[in-house]
């Protein structure tokens, strides 16, 4: 691996194309994605359970506007228990 881009996260839309290639593209979403073919959308691996869990994300998005600043800290919680699946990230 390419020691300048080490531990470097980019972030991108999934219905963006990636424009390099040679790095670890990871999909982070509890749902698959509306009109995307798993076999054409070219990810390494899928980390759905890093995501906000069933019953915070259907909080949330009940009152996302009045929610935001519980929901993070609440999310921040739960990955203080993913720990394992962090470690793929980094």
């Amino acid at each position: 691996m390419n020691t300048t881009y080490r531990n470097k996260i980019h972030i991108c839309r999934v219905y963006t194309p990636p424009k390099v290639k040679e790095r670890v593209w990871i999909l982070i979403d509890r749902l698959w994605p509306r009109g995307i073919k798993k076999e054409a959308f070219a990810f390494d691996f899928w980390l759905k359970d890093i995501t906000p869990s069933a019953t915070l994300r259907q909080w949330f998005h009940e009152n996302s506007d009045e929610r935001w600043s519980e929901f993070v800290e609440c999310y921040i919680e739960e990955l203080n228990h993913k720990g394992d699946l962090i470690k793929h990230i980094l």
